[in-house]
């Protein structure tokens, strides 16, 4: 009798993993035909879109369903974490549904309504001065290196310094945060420039390095990445053919990259003191693997947390847009409003929430609009963040200034929106990343004259879009 309970609850069990296999191959198939079909450059908003979210949506579920791995933060769920992971995949397709609905629908709507300034007016067009652009993006380092360095001094040594910025350090301040991302931002695009006029490469290569130095030392893997990711875009979104494996080697060396700075980030906690995460996991009789690795170097864990939200909130409870209120407010300096809501961001939410005194554990757009508004609200921002992606797409496609325009574009998918999906923090990384950024590249212009070939050697041949099928 127990061995027909223990046959059958086996059997039971292996129809289970059939029946997820088939549910996660048939969202992996989708999203990748959807890319393969709909794709116009290895860098547009889809692409964008599927790099971050099929690893976060079908790689890390993959691992919790198929028995690869356990849950981050297991002791957080009430529910079978199995039966909750299905449910938050079902979410997930809705609003990926929603968002290729509306990228594809606005498609010529959008073409008709952004227009191209292609073409030159009058005999001048403007030129990005690599004078005033390394003078900025000098004063840019030292700025960072002194703001950091005194951060250092007063807290006592790198260790404590990385630690302190992911606890709390610059509250208040968090606006400061910003320089060394952009000054980054700002070598990468000097790098850039110099590749495509032959000129001043290893001095441009001098500076990205100094400009990493920051956000090294602050222990931000994105501030260290997101450069090199624009280097790796900008080369091909101005390269009509660039070979596909071109492509798949800078990004398996980007998440090498990420995994290695996780580690050694760790390694400098683990030296100094108990890092709180890995004592959590510890307590939780997590045992370390392949699998394990992977997804804390890839920060697929937003797949995790998204999994606790799904759980402890429904219509009974759901918050209504105060995470889009707080990210509005947000932009209200606390020099000048006090009694200002010390939690703004939904990664910080979570923490204080769950975890008090840990780093702020981010659970994706998808899952604000999920624990604000629901099924419906996941539903309507998906479709806005189609309609923006698509808009910005068309705008970025038509500028014939390729490094400052895609610069702007990348910023805009990337950093001022999540993989392009609309979230709470998008008012305060407009006016952060990418307002400074338009300032600047209107700062950093100068005049040439668009006569004869001297305008062409100064500025190069307009790039072309890579098409859909040169990847």
């Amino acid at each position: 009798m127990l061995f027909e309970h223990r046959t059958r609850k086996e059997q039971d069990h292996m129809q289970l993993l059939t029946l997820d296999s088939l549910l996660l191959g048939l969202l992996a198939a989708t999203m990748v035909t959807a890319l393969l079909l709909f794709r116009e450059n290895p860098f547009d908003p889809l692409s964008i879109f599927s790099y971050l979210y099929i690893p976060r949506f079908v790689v890390r579920p993959a691992f919790i369903l198929l028995d690869l791995d356990t849950p981050f933060l297991a002791f957080l769920f009430r529910e079978e974490p199995k039966a909750l992971a299905r449910e938050t995949l079902m979410v997930f397709s809705v609003g990926y549904i929603a968002f290729i609905l509306a990228y594809l629908s606005f498609k010529g709507w959008s073409r008709r309504w952004i227009r191209s300034d292609s073409k030159g007016k009058g005999r001048y067009q403007t030129a990005i001065s690599m004078r005033r652009l390394r003078f900025v993006t000098s004063i840019g380092i030292l700025v960072a290196l002194g703001m950091i360095g005194y951060q250092v001094i007063r807290v006592g040594n790198v260790a404590e310094f990385m630690y302190a910025s992911r606890h709390g350090l610059w509250d208040g301040l968090s606006f400061l945060r910003i320089i060394p991302n952009l000054t980054s931002l700002l070598a990468a695009f000097m790098l850039v420039e110099s590749i495509k006029r032959r000129r001043g490469r290893a001095l441009s290569a001098v500076f990205l390095i100094a400009s990493l130095l920051a956000p090294t030392l602050m222990g931000d893997r994105s501030a260290v990445v997101y450069p090199i990711i624009f280097i790796i875009a900008l080369y091909t979104l101005s390269r009509p053919n660039v070979p596909v494996v071109y492509l798949a080697i800078g990004l398996v060396m980007i998440g090498g990259l990420m995994g290695a700075l996780d580690t050694a980030r760790r390694s400098i906690f683990e030296n100094n003191r108990v890092n709180y995460w890995d004592t959590v996991e510890q307590a939780d009789g997590d045992s370390p693997s392949v699998f394990r690795t992977m997804s804390k170097a890839l920060n697929l864990s937003v797949f995790d947390h998204f999994m606790v939200v799904k759980q402890d909130f429904d219509y009974n409870n759901f918050l209504y847009g105060d995470f889009f209120v707080r990210g509005v407010i947000g932009l209200v300096p606390r020099t000048l409003w006090e009694e200002k809501p010390k939690t703004i961001t939904s990664g910080n939410w979570f923490s204080e929430t769950y975890l008090p005194g840990t780093a702020g554990k981010p659970f994706t757009g998808i899952g604000e609009w999920w624990i604000n508004f629901g099924i419906l609200g996941v539903f309507f921002g998906m479709t806005l963040s189609g309609l923006f992606c698509r808009i910005a797409w068309e705008w970025a496609k038509h500028r014939r200034n390729s490094s400052g325009c895609m610069l702007l574009y990348l910023v805009m998918i990337l950093s001022m929106t999540s993989g392009g999906v609309i979230a709470s923090n998008l008012p305060s990384m407009f006016v952060l990343t990418v307002a400074p950024l338009v300032l600047l590249n209107q700062i950093l212009r100068t005049k040439q004259r668009t006569e004869k070939a001297s305008s062409r050697k100064i500025l190069g041949p307009a790039p072309q879009i890579a098409g859909r099928y040169s990847v």
